[in-house]
């Protein structure tokens, strides 16, 4: 993709900006009540590149060529976030609600599982130094609904369905002043799969003044959205309006981050509707009895944070010009928190924790010891391996693990103890760990003690024992999302020697992947043998080292799992293998007695290979001037041609929206100094509008058709002509001061393809 980026002549210019500015103010004058602001557009249309029509109803969101990803993390569970900048104009915005969008790939529920949204906004780049945010933080969940975008995600060129995007709702009640803001915002779906495509529009793989960035919470660092050197921006809605509120509020609910939660636990209360206009204030109240109210000091926003000490109700009091709304009271339960738990002795302490990505030991010197900051997710019906090991450890020691699955606070439930060592020893304890399929979602405990069996006071989840120790950590609790294939085998051909790879990508909870194979399409599927000339035979990819005559018709297919995926097979690949063919120079030769031939020895397979390189999208800026003053030319990277290959046939498309298409010309120097001309000006065809362009116009050598033989936006295949005149000192013609081109100089260098 080409993108103008430099300006017209004065004339040209003023015309231009004349009309954009009549626009504008037809489009924002008297701007009143309900509005969206729009940042970056998603949907490309319900037709892929490849032709392919998306489901009905749906439309595809196609990653353009040029780029590679679908999506970034805004996840709450990985600990990232992302932030975009918009601005207010005159008159300031009374914001109402925020929508967002994301994908969980491989997720084939037709309920939406994003249920948080944690939102700031800032009135300054929050990527420098450590700005407060004017509204908001990454505490509160502000989720208001959230429902289907009818859109896929698809990468390009590769139409599916595995990742549809879901648009998510929040509420996020305050106003602004005119001016330039940044808005910050994560995601949480039950930590499975969860990321945020950026803004697409067809064709381009950037624009200009894009500029969203990454937030990495645990590391502490802000990082540009680029994908390879393309900025990025995403795409969000805010709906807002201008005017004063008017009416009685109707705050409706009393939305509660949990309805029991205990002590020091942060409480996180929002409204069910937003109340629209300027000058809406708040007042949150609290009760012990749901009768008796009293406003809590400082508590005048839409939404509220706090800790409890008692069970207590919440309700919030909306004003609008002296009318006030009253939201439905909500009861939160106080529990007592998780129960203390420890040892006396100083003899055997847990040594180290393995389950799934935790992987901790311990410090020692001490009977209990707080890990709840280390975590790791688990799947909700799958079994999870475990081993834990102790220091100093005893013949009469045991362990038992307790998982508070439905949240209570407690490890009391049945099934909660989820694990008893079956007999003494000093360990290491090895073992599994099965988690209910209808264990609530989310981060829950983990209790872990080891006590001495033949001398134990205490071995339960509460209290102090006589020796040993006890660790807390924290587990995630994750939905089962079934294994979805988004890459099948497909067939290899290799020759002699060569090696060659079969690969599957899986998506889904806990995939794993192995390989079969069979010598013909009617043989007998057999575990591909983890040795010679195999490799990676338990993984995605499975390589064949230095293949043989021997491995040609055999099929390969992967067998696949998941965590709630029975095993299933993949699509078949066939290798074949391309036998050597010995050419030797010279064939025959006559020689002295006494003297010497030479003679080479080359595989015909190898050398007679035909290959296929892109070198990918090149973004140049199209100068402009009516004096040919202005050039620009680029190197367009095409690599890994092996030295003294034969080119046979090239393709350049250009997609370029210049306000005076007539004055550009476009010419390609091959390596070898030749030159081709692609367009040397369209003045003569018309193309003196500002609407004039190329839009995915190919010059090939196949092609038959002049330039000027076509229409504007000249879409299609047109001819490019080879030339053999060497480059002169100073090219383009119009280069380096003190190069005047003759017209012999110039009809020599170019070619007159479009009749010019």
């Amino acid at each position: 993709m080409m993108q103008s980026k430099t300006t017209i002549n004065k004339i040209k210019l003023s015309k231009l900006w004349t009309l954009t500015a009549i626009t504008f103010l037809t489009l924002f004058t008297g701007l009143a009540g309900a509005q969206t602001y729009t940042n970056g557009p998603l949907s490309t249309g319900a037709t892929s590149s490849t032709g392919t029509a998306a489901p009905t109803g749906y439309t595809w969101s196609e990653v353009q060529a040029g780029n590679t990803n679908a999506g970034f993390g805004a996840n709450i569970t990985a600990g990232f976030t992302v932030a975009d900048d918009f601005t207010v104009p005159a008159g300031g915005w009374n914001l109402t609600t925020a929508r967002f969008y994301a994908y969980s790939t491989g997720f084939a529920g037709t309920t939406s599982p994003f249920v948080d949204v944690r939102i700031q906004i800032f009135n300054t780049d929050p990527s420098v130094g450590s700005p407060t945010p004017i509204f908001g933080n990454l505490t509160t969940n502000r989720f208001v609904s959230s429902a289907d975008a009818n859109m896929y995600r698809i990468f390009n060129g590769a139409p599916g369905t595995t990742r549809r995007i879901w648009e998510i709702v929040a509420n996020i009640n305050t106003s602004l002043t005119p001016g330039t803001y940044w808005i910050e915002w994560q995601l949480g779906n039950g930590g499975i799969s969860n990321f945020s495509p950026p803004a697409t529009i067809v064709g381009q793989v950037t624009q200009a003044g894009w500029n969203g960035k990454q937030h990495d919470i645990n590391a502490a660092t802000w990082v540009n959205l680029l994908d390879g050197a393309n900025a990025q921006d995403m795409p969000f809605k805010l709906d807002y309006n201008t005017g004063s509120c008017s009416g009685t509020p109707a705050p409706g609910n009393t939305i509660a981050s949990a309805t029991t939660i205990c002590q020091n636990i942060p409480l996180n209360l929002s409204l069910q509707n937003a109340t629209s206009g300027a000058g809406v204030t708040y007042q949150w109240q609290s009760s012990a009895d749901g009768t008796t109210w009293t406003n809590i000091t400082g508590a005048t926003n839409a939404t509220y944070t706090t800790t409890l000490t008692a069970t207590t109700y919440f309700q919030c009091v909306v004003t609008c010009s002296g009318n006030n709304g009253t939201s439905t009271p909500v009861l939160i339960n106080m529990v007592p928190c998780y129960c203390d738990a420890g040892a006396s002795g100083s003899f055997e302490r847990i040594g180290n924790v393995k389950l799934g990505t935790i992987d901790n030991s311990s410090t020692g010197g001490s009977g209990y010891q707080d890990f709840t900051a280390v975590s790791t997710d688990v799947i909700a019906g799958a079994t999870m391996p475990f081993t834990v090991t102790s220091t100093n450890g005893f013949g009469g020691d045991r362990i038992k693990i307790w998982i508070d699955f439905n949240q209570d606070f407690d490890f009391t439930d049945p099934g909660e103890q989820v694990y008893l060592a079956p007999t003494n020893s000093a360990g290491p304890y090895n073992g599994t760990i099965i988690i209910p399929s209808g264990a609530t979602l989310g981060a829950t405990r983990m209790r872990i003690r080891l006590y001495d069996n033949t001398d134990s006071d205490n071995n339960g989840s509460c209290g102090t024992d006589n020796w040993g120790e006890v660790e807390d950590y924290t587990v995630n609790v994750t939905p089962c999302v079934p294994i979805s294939v988004t890459t099948q085998p497909t067939s290899q051909s290799a020759s002699c020697g060569q090696n060659a790879t079969f690969s599957i990508a899986l998506t889904g909870s806990a995939p794993s992947a192995s390989w079969e194979y069979r010598t013909s399409a009617s043989g007998i599927w057999q575990n591909v043998p983890n040795a010679a000339p195999y490799s990676g035979v338990n993984t995605n990819t499975l390589t064949i080292t230095a293949v043989t005559s021997a491995l040609e018709g055999y099929q390969y297919r992967a067998v696949f799992q998941g965590a709630c995926t029975a095993l299933d097979h993949s699509s078949i690949g066939t290798l074949t293998v391309t036998p050597l063919i010995a050419d030797v120079n010279p064939p025959s030769a006559t020689i002295c007695a006494g003297t010497i031939q030479q003679l080479s020895l080359t595989n015909l397979t190898s050398t007679l290979q035909s290959s296929t390189f892109a070198s990918g999208s090149v973004n140049l800026a199209i100068p402009s001037a009516d004096d040919g003053s202005l050039f620009d030319s680029n190197v367009i990277p095409v690599s890994g041609i092996p030295a003294g290959s034969i080119i046979t046939d090239f393709k350049v498309t250009l997609n370029v929206a210049h306000p005076w298409i007539g004055d550009a010309c476009f010419v390609l120097k091959g390596p070898n100094g030749q030159v081709l001309n692609l367009d040397y000006f369209l003045t003569g065809t018309g193309g003196v509008d500002i609407s004039t362009g190329f839009t995915n116009t190919v010059f090939s050598p196949l092609g038959t058709t002049v330039l000027n033989a076509g229409t504007n936006p000249w879409t299609g295949l047109f001819k490019a002509d080879a030339m053999t005149a060497t480059v002169p000192t100073g090219f383009p013609p119009s280069g380096p001061v003190g190069y005047t081109p003759t017209t012999s100089t110039w009809n020599n260098l170019y070619s007159t393809l479009n009749g010019d």
